[in-house]
């Protein structure tokens, strides 16, 4: 059974980590992909999504279907560095990750670019 991630930094198409996403058998269903209620914190080499009230508050990034989360998992450190949480969309429930305790700057335009 497939599942539906959006991802926000390298992960993304173009990034030093999107071969973990090729190895869960990533299929790109939106690019770009805009999610409110979140933002997004530099954390010196990967951002940081955490969630918010505001539907103001929104970051861009990928939404993929994949055949197993368990290699994003291994790379996001999930359940101990890591949350996954569930939101709904167009495209149906879609998991993010998000970080408990950011700890760098604002990326006020909700776009990772490094």
């Amino acid at each position: 059974m497939s599942e539906l991630v959006f991802v926000y930094g390298t992960l993304k198409e173009g990034f030093d980590n999107h071969i973990v996403m090729m190895e869960s058998n990533g299929v790109l269903v939106s690019k770009p992909a805009r999610m409110p209620y979140f933002n997004m914190y530099d954390q010196g080499y990967f951002p940081a999504a955490v969630c918010t009230d505001s539907k103001n508050d929104v970051i861009y990034g990928e939404i993929y279907s994949v055949d197993s989360l368990a290699p994003l998992d291994r790379l996001e450190g999930y359940p101990t560095h890591y949350d996954r949480v569930q939101v709904d969309t167009q495209y149906g429930k879609v998991w993010v990750y998000v970080y408990a305790d950011p700890e760098g700057d604002l990326i006020a335009s909700g776009q990772w670019t490094k």
